[in-house]
């Protein structure tokens, strides 16, 4: 008993560093609590023991709530770094205005318009430009990836 939940705390703490990093480690515990829970309930079928799906049951609660944790968390983190990318569209668009052309890559943009090329949480914004317009974009969750385009101004969101 005592072993089962220092078990069950550990996947939690597993779990909610999952949610600090990224979406996998959650659905990774998810998905391994619900085939634990259906094969402790077949178990029980046959043996009329079933503490253990009722532990399994915890942690697929546990990793749900880790998962909508989760969610919250990187919907903040997309509105943060679309903030900050709207800084470097704006800062594309100067350098457009007083350079009459777009620069062949965002580190040209340095010290002129920007003190510094802004990271996202995952890494560096995406950069593509053709003759007049251009694309930005970084990564969000499970391949997605944010693209802001110059033609339309707008943002979109679509898989990698």
């Amino acid at each position: 008993m005592k072993k089962t939940l220092i078990f069950l705390l550990a996947v939690i703490v597993l779990s909610a560093v999952g949610v600090a990093s990224d979406l996998l480690l959650p659905m990774g515990i998810l998905m391994v609590s619900l085939i634990g829970a259906v094969i402790s309930v077949l178990v029980g079928l046959f043996t009329r023991k079933y503490g253990a799906a009722r532990w399994f049951g915890l942690l697929i609660a546990a990793s749900l709530l880790a998962i909508i944790a989760d969610l919250a968390i990187h919907e903040r983190q997309v509105k943060a770094t679309k903030q900050t990318a709207d800084q470097v569209v704006a800062a594309l668009e100067r350098y457009r205005a007083a350079h009459g052309a777009l620069p062949a890559s965002l580190d040209k943009l340095v010290p002129e318009q920007l003190a510094r090329v802004p990271a996202t949480p995952h890494g560096r914004f995406m950069y593509q430009v053709d003759s007049r317009d251009f694309t930005l974009g970084f990564p969000t969750w499970l391949f997605m990836v944010e693209t802001y385009d110059s033609k339309t101004k707008q943002w979109s969101r679509h898989d990698s």
